[in-house]
């Protein structure tokens, strides 16, 4: 099975270190181009992007995204980790109450399964 390719884009600090931890453990998930200075990593080298918007406009930052890496899925994390928001090209969201990070690796597996990417 080909491995899952996840970006975070910068995190507020508990969140990215709580999310990194699950991510590092999971078996069939690779972190792409995880800068050491927190600047933004390459998108589009990943199936899903994490991203915890500091912005009234959540939907309209995670859809510019998504036009940079149209062959990417969204996981928008709300900053208090109380709801998570799934973005794709697709024209399709959804709301995730209380997000565990069990919840947010079987978000990241499911949408990797119904990914348009290739493993080139």
């Amino acid at each position: 099975m080909a491995r899952i390719k996840v970006a975070m884009l910068p995190l507020p600090t508990m969140l990215r270190e709580i999310l990194r931890e699950a991510l590092t453990r999971a078996p069939d998930i690779d972190l792409v181009d995880e800068p050491p200075d927190l600047a933004e990593p390459r998108i589009d080298r990943a199936d899903v992007i994490i991203v915890a918007p500091a912005v009234a406009d959540v939907e309209g930052h995670c859809r510019r995204l998504l036009v940079a890496s149209p062959w990417s899925s969204v996981l928008a994390v709300d900053r208090g980790a109380r709801a998570a928001h799934v973005f794709e090209l697709r024209h399709h969201s959804e709301t995730i109450d209380e997000p565990a990070t069990e919840t947010l690796l079987a978000i990241i597996r499911r949408l990797r399964e119904r990914s348009w990417t290739t493993d080139g």
